[in-house]
């Protein structure tokens, strides 16, 4: 019963939320920029704006799809993180041919807020510290994910929602390795606060 929902929570990360963001500015986002379909690809070639809605969206599809494990699931912690790892893969891996995933760092955040609060104020200021020091993005999302996935075996949370959080981290470093190569290169470009769109 508890897997017949799983294409749900799948559909619900799919949603195309920089897509349509860009779309009303008549900006195609999947072929502007990088090309990625997230908040900072949208906050550099359409605007800080239109970049927070993206954010927006893609935390609060997170957490109506979580909303509807939780009922299914009846208040269960380990399903409720499993359905936020089945909603970060529908938004990293969308429909083929259809629609473009993202990476997936607001997807998760979402997650992170619904299963435990404190895992996402974590992960932010992890997110925070690194961005503050380096300005580039993909560097503090890693640094965030991964500070969140071993909070998560730290804190000691109920069955095996600690593997969910993991396997989300795991993708999400997956979905970042053409950065983590111009990381390594030193060519990954920093976030510019001048375009405030």
């Amino acid at each position: 019963m508890f897997l017949l929902p799983l294409p749900i929570y799948y559909l619900f990360g799919t949603f195309p939320s920089g897509i349509l963001v860009a779309k009303i500015k008549g900006i195609n986002i999947q072929t502007t920029g990088s090309g990625n379909v997230g908040a900072t690809n949208v906050a550099r070639s359409v605007g800080k704006k239109a970049g927070a809605l993206t954010l927006l969206f893609d935390i609060s599809k997170a957490m109506l799809s979580l909303l509807i494990a939780d009922l299914i699931g009846r208040g269960s912690l380990s399903y409720i993180a499993f359905a936020g790892l089945i909603t970060v893969v529908g938004h990293c891996f969308s429909i083929p041919g259809l629609l473009k995933g993202g990476k997936g760092v607001a997807t998760a955040l979402g997650v992170l807020f619904y299963v435990n609060w404190i895992l996402a104020l974590i992960a932010l200021l992890g997110f925070a510290l690194v961005f503050f020091y380096s300005r580039i993005v993909s560097l503090s999302s890693l640094a965030a994910t991964a500070l969140a996935s071993l909070s998560a075996i730290l804190m000691n949370l109920p069955g095996n929602t600690w593997i969910s959080i993991g396997l989300i981290a795991w993708l999400i470093t997956y979905r970042h390795k053409e950065n983590l190569e111009r990381l390594a290169q030193g060519s990954e470009k920093k976030f510019n606060f001048g375009n405030t769109a």
